[in-house]
């Protein structure tokens, strides 16, 4: 066969993964309640609609240009903090309370009910993170990471004992790959381009066995936290 014509296989890796959430101040998550309640107050008292409000402020890109819209779901394709009171609702015209999950604090508003599916519209915001609460996760992750060099804990049992990272700690930090159009789905190899693109940025760089510097990066859940990553 002609070198030409053979087909590309695109290089594939494995990662680990440690990351720290860093401290999110009281202040920021009394700040995004407070603007929360404010939407709220305008939408009850009809000097703004809920679909408006959501286009101009809310933080998920994937609803917001939507007026917060999101697609029919069952409770089980949500998170459950934020099904159990979505699902709760029964008048269109009434907004729920703040809801906490994962990706920040919400509020909710309910469009349609068919059986178990809902069709709910939202907003979301996300408490700012300040530089110095990000600067002390990394400190936090270097120290860490200097025990792993001195070989004091391998990087193993520091994922399981110290990382954030729900979906990998349990796992040693190893990451799956839940891209759905990969070939490689459900597994722990990724092609670069699979990979959270923060990530990708570092490891781009890096040789098998070599483990990355802190660094910050943001998460698929849009969360800003400190991380180091192993190939």
């Amino acid at each position: 066969i002609p070198q030409d014509s053979l087909p590309f296989i695109p290089t594939t890796m494995e990662v680990q993964i440690i990351t720290v959430e860093p401290e999110v101040p009281l202040k920021e998550i009394d700040a995004v309640k407070n603007r929360l309640r404010e939407y709220t107050e305008q939408i009850n008292s009809g000097k703004s609609s809920f679909s408006t409000l959501a286009l101009l402020h809310s933080e998920d890109p994937g609803t917001a240009l939507k007026g917060g819209e999101m697609d029919f779901q069952t409770r089980a394709q949500l998170v459950p903090e934020f099904s159990n009171v979505a699902f709760a609702l029964n008048d269109p015209t009434k907004v729920s309370n703040i809801v906490e999950t994962e990706y920040g604090y919400h509020i909710i508003q309910l469009i349609e009910r068919r059986g178990d599916m809902g069709k709910f519209r939202h907003i979301l915001l996300k408490p700012k993170i300040p530089q110095e609460q990000l600067d002390t996760a990394l400190v936090r992750l270097d120290s860490i990471r200097n025990g792993i060099v001195n070989k004091k804990i391998t990087f193993d049992e520091a994922a399981t004992f110290f990382s954030a990272d729900k979906d990998t700690r349990n796992n040693k930090g190893i990451m799956v790959n839940n891209r759905s159009n990969s070939q490689n789905t459900g597994t722990p190899r990724f092609q670069l381009s699979e990979l959270n693109q923060d990530i990708a940025k570092v490891v781009g760089e890096m040789k098998v066995g070599e483990m990355s510097k802190p660094f910050v990066m943001v998460t698929d859940k849009g969360k800003q936290v400190a991380a180091v990553v192993k190939v």
